[in-house]
């Protein structure tokens, strides 16, 4: 048996009933989790961020524990995201039905061409800080030797960000 690693997963949504389908992610991304068990952060509302021209997103962060190593893990993300509606090899940065993000893999520190972890945009968007500080504020954020809630405090991020008005119910 394989040691089980927490990781923190960004969602986000521009398209279609956003709220709607980042319940699908969370849904599914519990069938990854040890025991089918998750928490998610509150829901918010955040400007676009690198291409501006679209609709905004719902993001939240969902954190769990899971056996599977770092790459097995985001191939599972991305049949998430292609069932979800997600075109294969969509523009970087465009409107979305989901994206799914490995935002921390338990303290590791991965850079290669397929996956970068922690997140390469990790600490320059509120709108993935913000719900990673309800679940961890204090979590360090591998490399950066800042947690992450002083990594939110400094953001330079000029982008809009509000709580949404529904939630993500387990």
């Amino acid at each position: 048996m394989e040691l089980a690693e927490t990781v923190f997963i960004g969602l986000g949504s521009n398209l279609g009933n956003r709220l709607t389908n980042l319940r699908f992610g969370v849904e599914r991304l519990k069938t990854l989790a040890i025991s089918g068990r998750a928490t998610v952060s509150p829901v918010y509302e955040s400007e676009a961020w690198g291409k501006t021209a679209q609709p905004s997103f719902l993001n939240a962060v969902v954190m769990f524990e899971t056996e599977l190593e770092p790459i097995p893990l985001l191939r599972e993300l991305k049949k998430i995201e292609q069932d979800a509606g997600r075109s294969k090899g969509g523009m970087r940065w465009s409107a979305r039905e989901l994206d799914l993000d490995i935002l921390l893999f338990g303290t590791r520190r991965i850079e290669s061409s397929e996956l970068t972890i922690p997140h390469l945009y990790l600490t320059e968007r509120r709108f993935v800080l913000a719900p990673l500080n309800d679940l961890s504020a204090g979590t360090k954020i591998p490399g950066k030797d800042v947690t992450v809630e002083e990594a939110l405090k400094v953001v330079n991020d000029a982008g809009w960000i509000k709580p949404y008005k529904e939630g993500i119910n387990l």
